[in-house]
Order: structure tokens, then sequence, then C-alpha cells
């Protein structure tokens, strides 16, 4: 039998961006158990708040202990059918799913019409090891903060942009601008939740180094230890932001594979 969590944590009781980089609402949990009412299962669905009424089906987790030779393909397949009916009773017509990568249970995602469309990396830095590279000198550009909201803006829509941020978004957060004879070529938001923005025809010569490592360096200074960020990436290989990451101290922790299916 597969119920809704009448009682949702805390957590899930309001908007939260998730790791496929887009914000959800209206959760609900449901839970597998079987006529003693011993758990076996559970999914989290919730409606997108960028794209309504784009749904959201993630968090799949079938309890395997103690089922060997049992096979597990049905207990996930029917998971994920009554989540997909509680979407389309929305008016859900396309649905989101991530998975952590590495376990190997993707395939039930696949054999239920779900396709992988690219993967989202999770980069972290240990402030408190090694060494961040935190001057401008010998370069030719400058490094300001803040900087004007349409500034920003326009070099954001002219650059490589991540496509999960939009521009709106940047009222409140703090930016450090490089220039270049009085044009701005490249910026980062302090906490890294947007990054390394470069403008198009800039890239390729540190600047992307740079700034990541003015950042860093600002958080070091406000006393953070560990700092994270999430980036999209292709599914057989990683995007320039994340090579950029991880050649400056970023280790990669986790990966989700992000899939969608039309209902």
């Amino acid at each position: 039998m597969i119920v809704e969590l009448q009682k949702l944590p805390k957590e899930f009781q309001r908007e939260r961006k998730e790791p496929n980089l887009l914000t959800y609402t209206d959760f609900e949990i449901l839970i597998y158990t079987d006529k003693t009412g011993e758990f076996l299962g559970s999914v989290r669905t919730g409606i997108c708040v960028e794209n309504p009424p784009e749904g959201l089906i993630t968090d799949l987790w079938v309890d395997d202990t103690g089922m060997q030779g049992v096979p597990l393909r049905g207990y996930y397949a029917r998971l994920l059918k009554e989540a997909e009916s509680v979407l389309r009773k929305k008016g859900v017509k396309k649905v989101d799913a991530y998975y952590l990568d590495g376990p190997g249970k993707l395939s039930h995602y696949y054999s239920c019409g779900y396709i992988p469309q690219r993967r989202t990396v999770e980069i972290e830095w240990d402030l408190s090891e090694g060494q961040i590279v935190s001057g401008i000198e010998n370069t030719e550009y400058s490094i300001k903060t803040p900087g004007k909201l349409d500034e920003i803006q326009e070099l954001f829509k002219n650059s490589f942009q991540p496509y999960w941020v939009a521009p709106h978004d940047f009222r409140g957060k703090k930016f450090f601008i490089a220039n270049k004879e009085n044009r701005a070529i490249g910026m980062v938001d302090e906490d890294l939740e947007v990054g390394v923005v470069i403008r198009k025809g800039f890239g390729g010569d540190g600047l992307g180094s740079v700034l990541l490592n003015t950042a860093l360096t600002s958080l070091k200074k406000k006393g953070k230890k560990k700092v994270s960020t999430l980036a999209t990436s292709g599914l057989d290989d990683y995007d320039p932001q994340i090579y950029l990451y991880t050649m400056n101290g970023g280790k990669i922790v986790r990966e989700y594979v992000n899939l969608q299916k039309t209902l």
C-alpha cells in the first residue's frame, strides 16, 4: 500500500532549491508499506516554482535489506507510477527527476521511461587546507565590488551563463567584478551560488581563477572553513566551470544524474 506522509519534515514545508538547481514547492512524500505496515520504500514529489506546472520526482528509495533474491524492480516502478499519478492530478505533464549517481539504481528510472539529460556536480573547498591564490598582481584586470545591478545583468546576458539563474536573482548578492578598460568582463558572487561568469571572448587567460580565488579568500576571511557549490555538467564530460573549480582546489563530492519524462 502506498500512502501520503501526513506530516512533512520542516525542510519540505517551504520552497527549496534542489540539487538539479531548480526551486520546488508543494511537496508530497509517498510511503510504501506491506500488509503488516512494515516500511518498504518512499519517494518525494514537488512542483517547479520557475516553470509551473512542471513536476519533480526524487528521493526514490526501497529498503532492500534482507530481501535477497526478491526482485526489486516492481517496488521501484510502483513508487514511480504512484508519484506520476500524484503529479498528473496537479496538471503536470513534464517531470524532472534526479538521483545520486553511483548506487547503480538509475536503471529503475530508465525502465519507466525516464531519459537522462545532464548531471549536477557538487564541489567543495576545504579552506583550512592548502593555499588560495588571492592576489591580482601581474594581471591586466582590476577587481571591484559591489557592481551595479544593470552592469551585472548586462554582463551575465553576454556570457556563457548558467541556465538555472535568472538575472533578477542578483538583487542583494555581493559580486566581485573584473574590469578591463572600464568594461565589465567577468564576475563571481561571493557565495558561489551563481559562480564564475566570463564575458564571451575573454576566457582562457586565467581570469576565472582570479575571480574564483577572490571569492574564496573573502569567505575564508569571514571564518568559513568549508565552501560548496553546485554546477551543471554534460553526461559524459564536465563543463568548463567544473574544470575551473577542480583546478583551483575544489573536490567533487557528489554527482547527480538529472532525468526527464513526459507524462
